[in-house]
């Protein structure tokens, strides 16, 4: 995909005459304004959509763009007294819109958190979007269904039986049944909204989200509205490009005339250096072993062996289904090994459970950040307290002192930068990546003497993800061992000082100064050699392992 880093000076896409006189327009949003308690989500945007055109916007961690997702799909509405104008499809449309109102008139949505009932099948969540064929008396003809479920699947390329429960899959096939539900459902189309869709995706899978895009574009002639980080995208699907900031249109692009500096530079409101330091400054920082695995195997781990050392930032590459995320959850005690030996400190440790992970000084950041690492409906200073409450607890009742916890928390809250600011503000109310810079300040309070990261900066904008490696960074300075599990290759080979490539629960190779680039880590874990099932230790010559494998 080209990302255009270099052309000459871009230059803004011309409005015309006016919003509303946009040819081939579907979706014309004058004046829109949203304010929440506190915070001005968004200030008179105005967006213009036209048919069979994949229109990218994108913005920082809190600059609007979920929330005016919802308001088209009627979750919120806009601020009364603002009086937006909004057309759709040729018509004028009253806001708010309800949910019913929303499809009714013709908009699909595949919603960052994809909207997918676990407990139940691929061919039930998608009858339950695309509406279930029905025989006498209205009964479900479940024979039909699977047809149209199977016709789903394949049409995104998801080599999955119709009738498996949606919670044994991976992220990545969720997204796929999340957009085979729309290819299902295209009577009636108008426009499509897309919420970052590719947000936990590993670059190999997204071409195969722009297929289905392109497909769905070509067959219904409808708009497509793409919210995403991965700038790349906006060049190779996108026509024009909206930039948020702070809730107000910072730009209005023509992709064939922009580049990759000049939108991010738009979304956070200067020139940003997204380089890390190079490879070579990096050697040598790190100190001894924190955390020692000898051929250790749970699950889809298979004898895996590796070091985690003091001051230094190791990753692991890998698909979903590699083993780098069981790993990691085999670090914090979630998943039992079935054999092998793990070591902290030099002592042989048993983790039972994260009880006793976190007691041994061990912190895991999950990729599903709301689910699984927080509580969406506590406050944010009661989710960066939860895992440190011994720090807000003194007295001899052993009160929690109030005084020192939001003094604790609006510490945290400045220094990872949430916003909004408060510490009052329910979890579930922000972006994501200010989710993320919450847990991270969350663990960031118990110092811990090994971090592990699931996919940290899924989901973030270029800012939000230079303020995360910073604070890993920072980490790292102070004595620990920081572990980041990613699907971004670009993000490790800037981030780490060295990196473990996983394939089929083994460690197949390890990358570390001159040979770690983006491209090594491709080639590292879509060569064709075979690893016979075995890990390896780091102390191999890694250019003879690069050469065995390849």
């Amino acid at each position: 995909m080209s990302t255009r880093s270099s052309s000459p000076a871009p230059r803004r896409a011309s409005r015309g005459g006016g919003l509303f006189s946009t040819p081939g327009l579907v979706l014309g949003m004058e004046g829109l304004s949203k304010t929440f308690p506190g915070q001005r989500a968004l200030d008179r945007v105005n967006l213009a959509v036209r048919r069979k055109e994949v229109h990218g916007l994108v913005g920082a961690n809190g600059s609007g763009k979920s929330t005016l997702v919802k308001i088209l799909s009627g979750y919120h509405g806009p601020d009364a007294d603002a009086a937006p104008t909004c057309v759709f499809a040729g018509a004028k449309v009253a806001l708010p819109l309800t949910p019913g109102e929303s499809h009714r008139l013709g908009m699909r949505f595949v919603h960052q958190d994809l909207g997918l009932v676990p407990s139940l099948s691929i061919s039930e969540n998608i009858g339950l979007a695309a509406g279930f064929p029905t025989g006498v008396a209205r009964r479900i003809r479940w024979r039909a269904q699977l047809a149209l479920a199977r016709e789903g699947v394949r049409r995104v390329g998801l080599e999955r039986s119709p009738q498996t429960i949606v919670e044994r899959l991976s992220p990545v096939e969720r997204v796929l049944v999340a957009i085979s539900r729309v290819l299902l459902d295209q009577e009636g189309t108008q426009l499509l909204i897309m919420d970052e869709p590719t947000a936990n995706l590993p670059h190999s899978e997204v071409e195969r989200v722009h297929a289905a895009v392109r497909e769905i574009v070509g067959g219904t002639g409808a708009g497509v509205l793409y919210v995403t980080h991965r700038i790349e995208e906006l060049f190779a699907l996108c026509s024009q490009i909206t930039v948020l900031r702070d809730g107000k249109v910072a730009a209005l692009l023509a992709a064939a005339e922009t580049d990759t500096d000049t939108v991010v530079a738009e979304i956070v409101g200067q020139r940003v250096d997204q380089k890390g330091a190079e490879p070579g400054a990096r050697e040598g920082r790190a100190g001894g072993a924190v955390l020692v695995t000898k051929a250790i195997s749970a699950r889809v781990c298979n004898d895996v062996s590796v070091e985690l050392r003091r001051g230094e930032i190791a990753g692991a590459a890998g698909e979903s289904a590699s083993g780098k995320s069981e790993f990691g959850r085999v670090l914090f005690g979630l998943t039992q090994p079935t054999s092998g030996t793990l070591l902290l400190e030099g002592k042989p440790v048993k983790l039972a459970g994260p009880a006793e992970a976190m007691a041994a000084g061990i912190a895991l950041i999950p990729p599903d950040r709301l689910r699984q690492g927080s509580i969406g409906e506590l406050s944010v200073r009661e989710n960066v307290t939860l895992a440190s409450l011994d720090r807000s607890v003194g007295g001899a009742l052993a009160w929690l002192s109030i005084r020192q916890e939001k003094r604790d928390v609006a510490a945290i809250v400045r220094d990872f930068d949430v916003r909004p600011s408060g510490t009052e503000h329910r979890l579930e109310m922000l972006s994501g990546g200010n989710r993320q810079k919450v847990l991270l300040g969350k663990w960031w309070q118990r110092k811990p003497k090994v971090f592990v990261l699931d996919e940290p900066t899924s989901g973030m904008d270029v800012g939000a993800k230079a303020a995360v490696h910073s604070a890993l960074r920072r980490a790292a300075a102070d004595g620990a061992a920081v572990l980041v599990l990613s699907s971004d290759e670009v993000e490790l080979s800037e981030l780490c000082d060295r990196v473990l490539v996983f394939r089929a629960g083994a460690v197949i190779d390890e990358l570390a100064g001159s040979r770690l680039s983006r491209q090594d880590i491709l080639t590292a874990y879509y060569g064709n050699g075979d690893t016979g099932g075995k890990s390896f230790q780091a102390s191999e010559d890694l250019g003879t392992r690069k050469e065995q494998l390849s």
